[in-house]
């Protein structure tokens, strides 16, 4: 770099009439484009090579280390300085930016450490819930179950065959909860596993609807379920088991929390969305925001009488955000009671060709 200075100053002064200060600026340019690039021991060697060069080459007499004029001598003085002083702060600058840089890794890693533990704070919670929750909602239908069956061994002919049908009634019934929490916690399981593939396929949105109503009949018993269909069926893509899931789950909650006739409108909205709501004359929503309904391990006022691990409506919010849907729960605008819906990506049945007469 000194050489290259030497070189650009003899250039520059066959073309230019450079004073002495020019000379020096431009040499003191070469020290400092060492100094950025080089570290300090180089950057100190190029300031003092800077000033031998300039007093060889540009002071008279030429070629020859030696000085007539006594106030190169202070010329000399200040490029070392000043070359040394640039040398000295550039090396501190980049000290200061490597230092820098090592603080920035360093509180990077530290927060990714400390992400790695709220996540591991945050599955070692849902473990103590998950476990919480199935202790206590595993074993009260296990409890009802054993409950009934001991009474039939013990009572045998005894018991009435009134009795008996309402104890084998007891006993499917907590079966069937138990399969369905039981359902739940494995479908949740393999989902978060990443095992959720959906097969879309068009189909109308309202068959459905039919298959979980016959699954759910014994279910059902007594309680009436309104289902208010479009003149024209409403199509989409989605994943038939995918959406029956939904389905069953969203009534299993109207069922456990709300009273009278359960009703399932089925609904255009608008030409992008198809919408499906199911409404009860239950209490309405607990308080809180709705949204957290939709959570895991978050249950209504009333799980504690009709069970339930806190899953079902988590998967509903899984599977239809997969889905490419939305998920909504409100009180009733009609009077008493809560809505719980969900909305899917609206198609068009294909245009079937007219037979050629």
């Amino acid at each position: 770099m000194v050489a290259l200075t030497c070189a650009l100053v003899g250039v520059l002064g066959g073309l230019l009439e450079l004073t002495p200060t020019d000379r020096v600026m431009i040499h003191l340019l070469g020290v400092v484009v060492v100094a950025y690039w080089a570290r300090l021991g180089p950057s100190l060697l190029a300031a003092l090579a800077s000033v031998a060069a300039f007093d060889f080459f540009f002071v008279e007499p030429i070629h020859t280390f030696s000085v007539d004029e006594a106030h190169y001598r202070v010329t000399f003085v200040v490029m070392a300085g000043v070359g040394m002083s640039f040398s000295w702060l550039s090396a501190r600058l980049r000290e200061q930016v490597q230092l820098a840089q090592t603080r920035e890794q360093q509180a990077a890693a530290l927060a990714q450490a400390q992400r790695e533990a709220e996540l591991e704070a945050e599955r070692e919670r849902l473990r103590a819930s998950l476990l919480a929750s199935v202790s206590h909602d595993l074993r009260t239908p296990l409890g009802a179950i054993l409950g009934a069956v001991t009474t039939l061994e013990e009572g045998g002919e005894r018991i009435d065959p009134e009795t008996q049908s309402q104890l084998l009634a007891a006993i499917h019934d907590q079966a069937e909860l138990l399969a369905r929490q039981l359902r739940n916690l494995l479908e949740m399981t393999r989902f978060e596993g990443g095992g959720l593939e959906l097969q879309r396929e068009l189909a109308a949105v309202e068959e459905p609807i039919g298959v979980v109503l016959g699954a759910l009949q014994h279910r059902l018993g007594d309680r009436q379920v309104d289902v208010q269909n479009p003149v024209e069926p409403l199509y989409a893509r989605f994943d038939p088991v995918a959406v029956e899931l939904v389905l069953s789950n969203l009534l299993e909650n109207a069922l456990r929390h709300g009273e009278g006739t359960i009703e399932i409108r089925v609904e255009a909205g608008g030409d992008r969305e198809v919408e499906i709501r199911v409404l009860d004359r239950g209490p309405g929503l607990p308080p809180g925001g709705p949204e957290r309904l939709f959570e895991k391990f978050v249950r209504g006022s009333k799980a504690s009488t009709g069970g339930g691990v806190g899953l079902g409506l988590a998967i509903v919010a899984l599977l239809v955000r997969e889905s490419g849907g939305r998920v909504w729960a409100r009180t009733r605008s009609d009077g008493p009671g809560a809505e719980f819906g969900f909305s899917l990506p609206r198609s068009f049945a294909p245009e079937i060709p007219e037979a050629e007469a």
